[in-house]
Parts: C-alpha cells; sequence; structure tokens
C-alpha cells in the first residue's frame, strides 16, 4: 500500500523553521493542508501559503489546492462534520459546506490566505495577526528570483510580525541541490544527507536561539512501485533526471565529457576559478589539436593556485581578483569565455562538476 509523508517526526524537533524535501508526489502538501486546517480548527490559528508566483493563485489552481483533502473527507473529520468542504474566495480559504437548497455557506472567518512571493510589494503593510504558520511551497527550484532569500525573509517578516508563537515550513522536490536557501540559512549537509533523516542546526543571536529542523522524506515503502510510476522507472535508465519523481533522488543532469583521444595535449590558454558552496574549480580556455578553442571545468585544489588569479562567485570580496559574474566581461579573453558558454563549448570533468557551474551560471 502506498503511504504518504507525515508530519509527526520533524515537529517532534519543536523548530521554527522546518525544511521538507523529497520526490515529487510523496504527499509533503498535503500533509500539509492538513496540518493548516487543522491548526485552524483546533487552535483558531490561521495560516498563510506561499508560493513563488502569481499565478499559481489565479483560476481553478488555488480552488483545487485542498480538493484532495475535501475529496478523502479529512475536513469532514477535522470539523466532526460541522464542514466538508474548502472554498477559496478573494485569495483566502474558507471552511464551507452546502444547505439543504445546495447553497454554498462557508466560514465567516478564512482559515487561511494565499501569499505570492514576487506580489510583496503590493502586500507589504498587509496584517495578519491570527497568523502564526506559514509555508512555502515549492522553495527548491533551478530558476530562483533575485536576491530571493532576502525577499522571503521580507515577507516572513511582514507576516509574523511581533508574534512570540511562530512556525515557518519550507516544501520542496529534490530538483536542486544548489539553493540559496542552504547557503543563508547555514545548512551544509544536504548533498550527503540520507533520505528518512532529520538534521537540525541551531543559530544564536544574543539572549535567543533559532532552531531549524531539515528532513530529507523518503517512505519505508520507496522500493515499491507504484502503478503510475513503472513506465518513468522503465525511461529512468536512460534519463537519470526522472530519479527525482520515483527515488526522491536530487536531480543530476548529464553535461559534455572530454574527449579522451589527445585530451591532456591540449594546450591551456588561460585559466580561472570558481567558488561555489562548497566546491572550487579550474576553468580552462583550452585549444584542441585542431586549433578549436573550448572551455575545461573541472575540480582543482583550491590551494594550489597562483597568485593574482581571477576567482569568481557568489560572494563579495574588495579586491580585484575575486569577481561575483563570469557573464560581465572586462578584458578580450573574459569575452571569449562568455562567448563560449553562450554557445555550450564547455567540457565538463564528470556530471556534478556540469550541474554546480550551471547553478552558478543561473545567479549571474
Amino acid at each position: 500500500m502506498k503511504q504518504f509523508y507525515r508530519t509527526d517526526k520533524i515537529k517532534e524537533t519543536n523548530a521554527d523553521f522546518y525544511l521538507v524535501y523529497g520526490k515529487k508526489g510523496n504527499g509533503k502538501s498535503s500533509a500539509l493542508y492538513e496540518e493548516c486546517i487543522r491548526n485552524y480548527w483546533e487552535r483558531g490559528k490561521q495560516f498563510v501559503w506561499m508560493r513563488r508566483w502569481n499565478d499559481d493563485f489565479m483560476g481553478s489552481r488555488a480552488k483545487n489546492f485542498f480538493s484532495d483533502l475535501v475529496g478523502r473527507g479529512v475536513v469532514e473529520e477535522i470539523t466532526g462534520g460541522k464542514w466538508n468542504n474548502i472554498v477559496y474566495y478573494q485569495r483566502a480559504w474558507y471552511l464551507a459546506k452546502e444547505d439543504a437548497k445546495g447553497k454554498t455557506i462557508k466560514d465567516s472567518t478564512p482559515a487561511g490566505f494565499a501569499y505570492a512571493l514576487t506580489s510583496y510589494e503590493h502586500q507589504n503593510g498587509v496584517q495578519y495577526p491570527e497568523v502564526d504558520l506559514l509555508v512555502f511551497d515549492e522553495f527548491l527550484t533551478d530558476d530562483e528570483l533575485a536576491d530571493e532569500f532576502t525577499l522571503f525573509m521580507k515577507c516572513y517578516s511582514n507576516i509574523r510580525r511581533s508574534k512570540t508563537y511562530f512556525k515557518c515550513w519550507l516544501l520542496g522536490n529534490t530538483v536542486t541541490y544548489f539553493s540559496t536557501y542552504w547557503l543563508s540559512m547555514g545548512i551544509d549537509n544536504v548533498r550527503t544527507q540520507k533520505k528518512n533523516t532529520i538534521d537540525v542546526y541551531t543559530h544564536e543571536y544574543k539572549q535567543y536561539k533559532i532552531k531549524i529542523a531539515c528532513e530529507y522524506c523518503g517512505l519505508d515503502n520507496d522500493e515499491e512501485v507504484d502503478e503510475s510510476e513503472v513506465a518513468i522507472k522503465v525511461f529512468e535508465n536512460n534519463n537519470s533526471q526522472l530519479a527525482m519523481i520515483t527515488n526522491g533522488d536530487f536531480e543530476i543532469y548529464e553535461y559534455s565529457r572530454p574527449p579522451q583521444k589527445n585530451f591532456h595535449n591540449w594546450n591551456i590558454k588561460y585559466r580561472c576559478f570558481l567558488e561555489f558552496f562548497e566546491y572550487f574549480f579550474a576553468i580552462d580556455l583550452i585549444k584542441d589539436d585542431e586549433k578549436n578553442i573550448y572551455l575545461y571545468v573541472h575540480p582543482h585544489d583550491k590551494n594550489d593556485i597562483k597568485d593574482k588569479s581571477i576567482i569568481y562567485g557568489i560572494d563579495t570580496f574588495a579586491d580585484k581578483w575575486h569577481k561575483k559574474n563570469i557573464l560581465l566581461a572586462d578584458t578580450p579573453v573574459e569575452r571569449r569565455i562568455v562567448d563560449l558558454i553562450k554557445h555550450d563549448k564547455i567540457f565538463y570533468a564528470n556530471n556534478i562538476t556540469g550541474n554546480v557551474f550551471n547553478a552558478y551560471l543561473k545567479r549571474c
């Protein structure tokens, strides 16, 4: 029997932030839908459901957020039969039911509110005095907004205000290792964390402590194959990215490797470096035997670099040898590198290197 994610274990940590990530479709969102409705019904406290884009709350999308909960009778069970439906009205969800004449009756106060990260400027200043539960769904993506974590924390601050009790959940599918949320929140074990484990991080500021609990949620029956996943399992042999759907593995894209023939005899014309998360790479401008120019990106010992070497990365430094954006070219050789990147004339030592380098490019 197929199992779905439950929040019980991670809630035992009593953290301030709960980050939950795993395979697509294993019930992370559904579990938090239920958590939100229980929190409202049992404690009288509202929730905010956050997504990145305003379009996520347009039309039938937002109306159907809780349809599975309603269809399984969970709303009716939670409310003891008083309500059996949830309706969406003016960017808020209400408990509801039909009267004897078939007319929809909704609760007088909303259970929760929709909040788009990209509409912060429009929602800044709106107060949510009864909200003590924030859920940011689909927080992991290959296409983060500019300065997204800063924007998220502005939204968090706007919603939380001065409340002493407040819980924040971030839910994501395993689409990328390289998230500014990990970096900004001091979460450094994601790439080695085992499935079905919870890592807890504690940060201190003056007399305060912030606890962050991170759960990589596999399930006890992950090895069982649901009938709907059979085709994906078959094709997974030829496309490793599909493992995110069936197993909850982080997506690793495949990238071009250098040709083995005479590769090590190629002439290195220029070398710069990239430091990104815990990775350090050399970026070589090379010429092959036929005088074609390529880039070759490969792991490199950080302690083995020459003075006055250009090092790219997302951190800001005061000296001229560190630069943030490799796509902003100042010299002829830098312009050549940009041109090679744009025309995809790059070889990588392995797929991990390719994934890291391209994750960096998306932040340029």
